[in-house]
């Protein structure tokens, strides 16, 4: 998947949803769905991105880039603050490493 249309599309279309489905689910018009699946709108607000990131359980960065996540974001959000931070930590380390070899 090449670009945000695209990534909406699918993720909606896995849910078996119709496009009004969703936007009564994040609270948007469906016209707004319509433009952002057709690409018609090319600059969708921040709620718009939030609101369908925190539905469809994905990150900003996977909508609007393709970027996967790392970890899934609700089981990390399940973590205390000293087991992000490992995993933080952990993650710098290896990049840092990557760099010397």
């Amino acid at each position: 998947m090449e670009s945000l249309c695209e990534r909406v599309k699918f993720k909606r279309e896995s849910l078996q949803m119709n496009m009004n489905q969703l936007a009564k689910e994040i609270g948007f018009t469906p016209a707004s769905i319509t433009q952002l699946e057709k690409g018609v709108n090319n600059n969708p607000s921040l709620k718009l991105l939030k609101n369908l990131a925190d539905y469809f359980k994905v990150s900003i960065d996977w909508l609007v880039y393709g970027k996967e996540d790392i970890v899934n974001r609700e089981e990390y959000e399940k973590l205390d603050e000293f087991e992000r931070k490992f995993i933080r930590e952990y993650v710098e380390y290896c990049i840092s490493r990557k760099g010397k070899e």
